[in-house]
C-alpha cells in the first residue's frame, strides 16, 4: 500500500503508480540467476537443438536434392523416350529403376511400345496375306473361261462371284470333237486360300482327264481316287461333269454330290434332272 514517509500511516484517499524500468538482457539474467548456473545450462540446450534442427534441415537437403535430381533423370529419360518412339524406333526400353509412379509410367509406356511394335507387325503381316489373296483370287480369275462362249449351235453363259477373295468354287468348258462340248463345275467345302488350291487342282485333272478319253462316272472315279491320294484328311468336294452332243441332241450329266441341273424348256417349263451320289 501507499504510505506517507514521514508518519507511516496510509492516508485514506490515496492513488499509486509503479514504474518498472527492465530490458530483455536484464528479464535474462533475473531469470537464470540462480547457483546452478542456469544461464550456461539453457545456452548448451538451446545450442544443442538449434545443431540438431540444423542437421534436420541439412539431411531434408540432401533427401531432396537427390529426389529432385532422380525425378529429373527419370523424366529425361521418359522424354528421350518419346521422342525415340516418335522417330519410328519403337524397339526402345526404358529402364525401370523406381518403384513409383514413375516407374509405374516407365513400365506402362514399355508395355505400350511393345504392344504397338507387335501390332505393326501384325498389321503388316495381314497386309501382305491380304495382297496374296488378292494375288490367288486374280490368278484363279484367270484360270476361268470366258464368261460367255460359242461352240457350234451352244451358247454358254455363266457368273462366277466368291464368298470371299478365293473360293471353292470353279468351272471350265472343254471343247470336243465337232460341236461335242464338256461343262465341268466343282464346289470345295470351305473358303479361303487351301479350298481355291485344291479346287484348281481337281480342275485341272478333269481336264487333263478329259483330254485323255475320260468322261462320266470313270472320270469322276479317277478324281475320287486323286483327292484320297494327294489330299489326306477330311476334305470335302462336289463335282459334275455335263457331257451336251448338239448333232445327236443327247445330254450326259454325271455328278459326285453337286446340286442336280435344271432343264428349262422352250416354253418356258423347268425341269430338275435327277442323279447324283456321294461327294468325292
Amino acid at each position: 500500500g501507499v504510505r506517507d514517509l514521514a508518519s507511516g500511516t496510509a492516508p485514506e484517499d490515496s492513488a499509486g503508480v509503479v514504474l518498472l524500468r527492465t530490458s530483455p538482457a536484464a528479464v535474462w539474467r533475473d531469470l537464470v540467476r540462480s547457483e546452478y548456473r542456469l544461464d550456461a545450462t539453457l545456452r548448451r540446450v538451446l545450442f544443442g537443438l538449434a545443431v540438431f534442427f540444423l542437421i534436420v534441415y541439412g539431411v531434408a537437403l540432401v533427401v531432396a536434392g537427390g529426389m529432385i535430381v532422380s525425378i529429373t533423370r527419370s523424366a529425361s529419360r521418359l522424354t528421350r523416350g518419346a521422342r525415340q518412339v516418335a522417330e519410328g524406333r519403337l524397339e526402345v526400353r526404358i529402364p525401370v529403376r523406381r518403384r513409383d509412379e514413375l516407374g509405374d509410367l516407365a513400365a506402362t509406356f514399355n508395355s505400350m511400345t511393345a504392344s504397338v511394335q507387335s501390332m505393326l507387325v501384325e498389321v503388316a503381316e495381314k497386309e501382305r496375306l491380304a495382297a496374296d489373296l488378292e494375288l490367288a483370287r486374280q490368278i484363279q480369275e484367270r484360270l476361268l473361261p470366258e464368261p460367255s462362249l460359242t461352240h457350234g449351235p451352244v451358247t454358254v453363259f455363266a457368273a462366277f462371284r466368291p464368298a470371299k477373295e478365293v473360293g471353292g468354287d470353279c468351272f471350265d468348258l472343254v471343247p470336243g470333237e465337232g460341236a461335242r462340248l464338256v461343262a465341268t463345275i466343282g464346289d470345295v467345302a470351305g473358303h479361303g486360300l487351301p479350298t481355291g488350291l485344291l479346287m484348281a487342282s481337281l480342275n485341272s485333272a478333269a481336264t487333263a482327264l478329259l483330254c485323255e478319253g475320260y468322261g462320266g462316272g470313270p472320270l469322276l472315279t479317277r478324281l475320287n481316287r486323286l483327292l484320297i491320294e494327294h489330299w489326306p484328311g477330311r476334305t470335302m468336294a462336289t463335282f459334275a461333269v455335263v457331257e451336251l452332243d448338239p448333232e445327236g441332241r443327247r445330254l450326259r450329266v454325271a455328278s459326285a454330290g453337286h446340286p442336280p441341273p435344271y432343264y428349262i424348256g422352250p416354253g418356258g417349263q423347268v425341269e430338275e434332272l435327277p442323279g447324283g451320289s456321294l461327294p468325292l
